[in-house]
């Protein structure tokens, strides 16, 4: 869970700059990238040397362009930034298409089978060879967010990942 780019329990993966990440792509997918970096250019020249939130730059994105969102910026931040896990329209999203981003796909395959134990796998039938990259195993956690974890689920997960993290 992160609130205002903090989250004192998971303070050293970054998660919320990952989630970040798809945030400022979903953005982007909403008004185009010529659109998207015109808006950059202009935040950068009026916030330039400046410490600003996030939320300076979603009001300027709203105001801006509102008639492309199917929410209002409370909504979405709400959704992105105020709620643990991804928010589920990362998976549409054209990053995630592309053959090369497999990084995520990866992730979202481990997740799916940790989501599914019990039904018919076991702890030890978890393949994860594929998540090489500390910013798959940031996701990873960041969607087990939204499901219970067992205990042994945990031991696992701290000695597959432990050299990552």
């Amino acid at each position: 869970f992160v609130k205002n780019g903090m989250n004192p329990v998971a303070g050293l993966t970054q998660s919320h700059y990952l989630k970040g990440f798809f945030l400022l792509h979903y953005l982007k997918e909403r008004v185009s990238e010529i659109n998207f970096l015109r808006l950059i250019r202009d935040y950068f020249e009026t916030y330039k040397g400046q410490l600003v939130e996030s939320n300076v730059f979603l009001s300027m994105f709203y105001e801006k362009y509102s008639n492309k969102m199917n929410c209002t910026k409370d909504e979405l931040i709400r959704k992105w930034l105020d709620s643990p896990g991804m928010p589920k329209i990362i998976e549409s999203l054209k990053i995630c298409q592309i053959k090369h981003f497999d990084l995520y796909e990866d992730t979202y395959e481990v997740f799916h089978q940790i989501a599914n134990l019990g039904k018919s796998l076991k702890v030890n039938d978890i393949e994860a060879d594929n998540l090489i990259y500390t910013e798959q195993v940031i996701l990873l956690f960041q969607f087990l967010t939204t499901v219970k974890v067992s205990s042994k689920l945990l031991k696992w997960l701290k000695e597959t990942f432990s050299k990552q993290i």
